[in-house]
């Protein structure tokens, strides 16, 4: 607790980097300005950023590999993000670039932007099928499956296995239950072939066996928001399988006449949508970008700040990578607190300044983890000392170390950890009742949270949650608990479902990112409605 007591006095700087060294040369260390090249086809190396106004950042194009036929490195290619840019329109004067000529030790050693997805070049073999009709691909932004079989996609069907995160050291396991493909030569039986079966393996080896009852898979063809689900998905416990056959005759949203399609968990929500909703927002008059800090693989952390009101709210989404309904969820916040035209949202920027981080974990959310970060940390359970080791630290969790020190220094009044479950197909909060000052007032702001959650949209409920904790018995490590112990305030684990919403069921699409976001705009109303109470 002693590290955590001195963050505040200025471990959130936004130009603090702490990344591994295989990033620093990418990211810059020094100034109010922030170059990172960790982005989709992103190259670029940064030298100096101390003065960016007058001989300006200082950059260089990263080479490809080594060309062997050409005997040379070919470069010119660049794409890189610049956070605390400035246009002089707002005082500072307008921000220089600089690509220079000067060459470096890594100008020739290729790209390694940290775009991997856990796959080793032994283990990628395993992600790809090499023969038959099908291909099976993981290479894709929050992909993972390995591949055994594809010689009889129709009988026996394609057979997969889902790949498990990094070794957690404090739960002494590697999670596995996030999945995320792309097929190729895939047929729903309407032009011709039969209908493609897909077989998961390995489904009672990964992190929660007993959530695979009800499941349904997820599929799409286009991506974005248009995903919709395989009814026919079937969990046989005996066999340790999860099946589905992608048939048109099953599947409402099949039938387009495509022989690719792409198959999750659930919806996911890519890094590049991630950095198109920042981007977006930080252009309006009405938000403020900054960062946070730099997570272990040197991705950006971004704060999205809104409003100006006296009390403070912080909400955060998708500590578990392969929870995405959680970053759903905080671009409709997002969306409806920064719209002009809501004069609820507009009342609630008097009331309130949000804090929203949109992803926790973008390490973990790129290379298709369950639960954990580059370092394999699960960072819900970093937020204290938990008697095994410090926590949080900058070397295996900066995303929470970086986070909190914000929270330190802005005070918390009203806060959201967003999530998923994989088992209760309800939308839900897991509350503070094991913390020592549980009482009549916690109590009540509690209740006011869900009872006013519930009406405000019908997909919330208030009757079904987890077991609550022992009276005083809340482990502190964990989010919600060590911010609302932490700062005598309303806070709370919100889980949304995977499966679908038994509560507003709708088979076809299940819990969708529609819904989700619809479930984060509405907690405008929920943070009017406490407001009065918060500090009362």
């Amino acid at each position: 607790m002693e590290e955590m007591a001195t963050m505040g006095a200025g471990g959130h700087s936004t130009t603090t980097i702490t990344s591994a060294s295989s990033a620093s040369a990418a990211v810059s260390a020094v100034g109010p300005v922030t170059i990172s090249a960790e982005l989709d086809s992103g190259n670029i190396l940064c030298d100096d950023v101390s003065d960016p106004t007058d001989k300006g950042v200082q950059l260089r194009v990263k080479h490809d590999v080594f060309t062997e036929l050409e005997k040379k490195a070919h470069g010119q290619w660049f794409h890189f993000k610049c956070s605390g840019v400035s246009d002089g329109s707002a005082g500072p004067l307008p921000t220089k670039f600089v690509i220079t000529k000067k060459k470096g030790a890594d100008d020739h050693k290729g790209h390694d932007h940290g775009h991997g997805h856990g796959h080793s070049a032994a283990a990628a073999s395993a992600s790809v099928s090499a023969v038959g009709p099908i291909t099976i691909s993981a290479e894709l932004d929050s992909g993972n499956i390995m591949c055994d079989d594809v010689s009889d996609p129709t009988g026996k069907g394609v057979q997969l296995r889902v790949k498990h995160d990094v070794f957690t050291e404090l739960e002494k396991k590697a999670h596995g239950q996030w999945f995320h493909f792309k097929c190729s030569g895939v047929s729903d039986g309407s032009a011709g072939p039969l209908p493609t079966k897909f077989v998961i393996t390995n489904v009672n080896e990964c992190s929660f066996p007993s959530a695979w009852p009800n499941s349904t898979v997820c599929a799409s063809f286009t991506r974005g928001e248009d995903w919709f689900r395989c009814l026919d998905t079937v969990y046989d416990k005996a066999a340790g399988t999860l099946s589905w056959t992608f048939d048109a005759k099953t599947h409402p949203g099949s039938g387009a006449a495509s022989t690719v399609a792409y198959f999750a968990y659930f919806a996911p929500y890519s890094w590049e949508r991630h950095e198109d909703l920042v981007a977006k927002l930080a252009a309006s008059p009405l938000v403020t970008h900054s960062l946070l800090g730099k997570t272990c693989g040197g991705r950006d952390l971004d704060l999205l700040t809104v409003g100006g009101g006296p009390s403070k709210a912080w909400v955060i989404g998708r500590q578990h990578p392969g929870e995405p309904q959680a970053e759903w969820y905080t671009e409709g916040l997002l969306e409806r607190l920064s719209n002009p035209n809501d004069a609820l949202a507009r009342k609630v920027r008097e009331l309130f300044t949000f804090y929203v981080v949109p992803n926790m974990n973008p390490d973990g959310s790129v290379m298709g983890h369950l639960r954990c970060n580059a370092k394999g940390q699960n960072l819900n359970r970093e937020w204290a000392n938990s008697g095994v080791y410090a926590a949080p630290t900058l070397e295996r969790s900066p995303e929470v170390w970086h986070c909190l020190a914000a929270m330190d220094a802005t005070g918390v009044d009203f806060f959201v950890d967003v999530h998923g479950d994989e088992e209760i197909p309800m939308n839900f909060v897991s509350g503070m009742e094991g913390l020592p000052a549980w009482g009549p007032r916690m109590e009540a702001l509690q209740g006011a949270f869900v009872n006013s959650y519930a009406r405000a949209n019908p997909d919330m409920q208030g009757g079904v949650s987890y077991e609550p904790e022992p009276p005083k018995e809340a482990n502190l490590a964990m989010c919600s608990n060590q911010v609302a112990h932490r700062f005598n305030c309303l806070g709370v684990t919100f889980e949304q479902p995977f499966k679908d919403c038994a509560t507003n069921p709708d088979p076809e699409l299940g819990w969708s990112p529609k819904r989700c976001k619809a479930l984060g705009a509405s907690l405008i109303d929920v943070a009017h409605h406490c407001q009065p109470y918060l500090r009362a």
